[in-house]
């Protein structure tokens, strides 16, 4: 009789993880995308990917280096760029061979999972075939069944993607209603705005200047000497959703970038 073979745990040490796990998300033109990139702009999280699922690549045309852009077209795009990480990113790999990548990559961004969770609506509910549902066909209505089978797959998505052995950041939408009662977070529908952040070591909120409170940004110029484009908060505040499970990052950050998060959780290089 065979014995039965089992996989055997790994051991994780906290104090010398070298891999952050980080949501950044805000409302429109709260720099989330530019933000999200510096990781191209750091030796530590660069070379950088990025898989671009309704993000806006535009506003880092000044960066150099680029992260390298996959547009992810359909959800079944996700597949390949996480077997190939997951198998320690092997130069033989169809997905290397498609897009003429040069590895190894140190951080991988999905910007945006906002976007994603709408991607596995329409997969789910079957309007994602667009020669059948164009721009002007109104789409089936959501139905309870659909709702938990969109939880199951984002809880899915962020675990494998966040167990990789690299950097990994996610970026969404800020939602407009609160994910339960008195707190704004990401927008994600029902419970996948509570469990699918709960994966990341830190969660930031980023605001744009002009949507904050000229004398709050008047102060923070004042005793920061820079002048604010916008800031991310690690610190639940006002309603907010948060976190910085580091314990590094502070309240909140000027003009935040990976350098500066990377330098305070790490120390500099």
């Amino acid at each position: 009789m065979n014995a039965t073979r089992w996989k055997m745990p790994t051991q994780i040490n906290p104090r010398s993880n070298p891999y952050t796990r980080t949501l950044f998300y805000g409302r429109p033109g709260s720099t989330k995308t530019r933000t999200a990139c510096t990781a191209a702009l750091d030796s530590r999280t660069s070379p950088c990917l990025l898989l671009n699922a309704g993000g806006n690549p535009l506003s880092i045309r000044d960066y150099d280096p680029q992260p390298t852009i996959i547009e992810m077209e359909q959800l079944e795009d996700l597949n390949a760029p996480y077997d190939w990480l997951r198998k320690g990113q092997p130069v033989s790999h169809p997905f290397v061979k498609q897009f003429d990548l040069t590895p190894p990559y140190k951080s991988v961004i999905i910007d945006q999972i906002t976007q994603v969770q709408r991607m596995m609506f329409a997969k789910t509910m079957g309007y994602d075939d667009t020669a059948r549902y164009g721009p002007g066909t109104l789409v089936p209505k959501r139905e309870w069944e659909h709702y938990n089978k969109v939880l199951y797959s984002m809880i899915n998505m962020a675990s494998l993607y966040v167990s990789l052995p690299i950097h990994v950041i996610l970026v969404a939408q800020e939602s407009n209603k609160p994910i339960e009662e008195g707190v704004v977070g990401v927008a994600l529908e029902g419970q996948g705005a509570i469990e699918v952040p709960s994966y990341v070591y830190v969660i930031g909120r980023l605001v744009h200047r002009g949507r904050m409170k000229t004398g709050l940004v008047t102060r923070m110029e004042e005793a920061s000497g820079v002048e604010v484009v916008s800031v991310c908060f690690f610190a639940s505040a006002g309603g907010y959703d948060a976190k910085d499970q580091y314990g590094a990052l502070g309240d909140y950050m000027i003009n935040p970038t990976l350098t500066q998060m990377l330098d305070l959780i790490y120390g500099k290089e």
